[in-house]
C-alpha cells in the first residue's frame, strides 16, 4: 500500500529546482540573449523533471526554453552535468539543487 508520505516522497524525487549564479567576476553571456534574468531574482525557476515516459528534463516555470535546453536525458546525473556544462559556457553554474 502507498502511503501519502511515500507519494510526497517520490513527487520530491520527480522534480528539482536547479538554482544558478553568475561566476563570480563575470556577466552572463549567451549568442541569442536567452538566459532569462529572472532566474537570478527567484521570479522564474529553472525545473529539472522526470516525465511519465521516466526521461528527464529541463523546464522554466515561465517563458521559453533556450533550444539548447531541449533534450531529455535517461538519469538525473546526466542531466546535471550536461547543465552544468552548458551553464559554464555561459558563465553561470549551478550552486544547489532543492528536491
Amino acid at each position: 500500500m502507498i502511503t501519502i508520505q511515500d507519494f510526497e516522497s517520490k513527487q520530491k524525487k520527480d522534480e528539482k529546482i536547479l538554482v544558478l549564479k553568475v561566476i563570480d567576476g563575470t556577466k552572463p553571456k549567451t549568442s541569442m540573449g536567452m538566459v532569462d534574468p529572472r532566474v537570478f531574482s527567484g521570479d522564474n525557476k529553472i525545473w529539472a523533471k522526470q516525465g511519465p515516459d521516466l526521461l528527464w528534463a529541463i523546464s522554466y516555470d515561465k517563458g521559453i526554453m533556450p533550444p539548447g535546453l531541449h533534450q531529455k536525458f535517461t538519469t538525473f546525473s546526466k542531466l546535471k552535468a550536461f547543465a552544468e556544462n552548458y551553464f559554464k559556457k555561459r558563465n553561470l553554474e549551478i550552486i544547489e539543487v532543492i528536491e
